[in-house]
């Protein structure tokens, strides 16, 4: 199971990329925290829908994710759950993806909300990320 020791280390939701299709599914999305530069492909997120996170991480970490999450929105009101999907802001259905560290020691948590905006027009906007450990 994964836990989390930290805070969130966003102080607010990125939009990292405003386009169209295909790009959105051709996108690498990089940022640099904790010393290193983590990356990976719009489609590596999607794989994995945010409410699937607790069958692999700690029920109170998870709850305190949702809760700091919650509380830094910056667009909408709170996490929505519609169709049993979590949306953030621009109501973008929520992913997370797991990137481990350089060391080893952690694993990187990202969240990410991804999806068609307008008609045409795909969203990323990073949401939250999160260093985890296992226990």
């Amino acid at each position: 199971m994964l836990q989390i020791r930290n805070n969130n280390l966003l102080r607010e939701c990125l939009t990292v990329f405003d386009g169209e299709e295909p790009e959105i599914w051709e996108y690498t999305i990089s940022i640099e925290a904790d010393n290193e530069v983590w990356e990976c492909s719009t489609q590596d997120v999607v794989r994995n829908y945010l409410e699937k996170l607790p069958e692999i991480m700690e029920q109170h970490s998870f709850e305190r994710i949702m809760a700091e999450q919650d509380s830094q929105r910056s667009r909408r009101g709170t996490y929505s759950r519609n169709y049993g999907r979590f949306h953030g802001d621009d109501n973008l259905c929520l992913y997370y993806h797991l990137m481990p560290s350089a060391d080893g020691t952690y694993q990187m948590l990202l969240i990410a909300g991804i999806g068609e905006k307008q008609p045409g027009r795909y969203i990323a906007n990073l949401e939250g990320l999160w260093k985890v450990y296992e226990v």
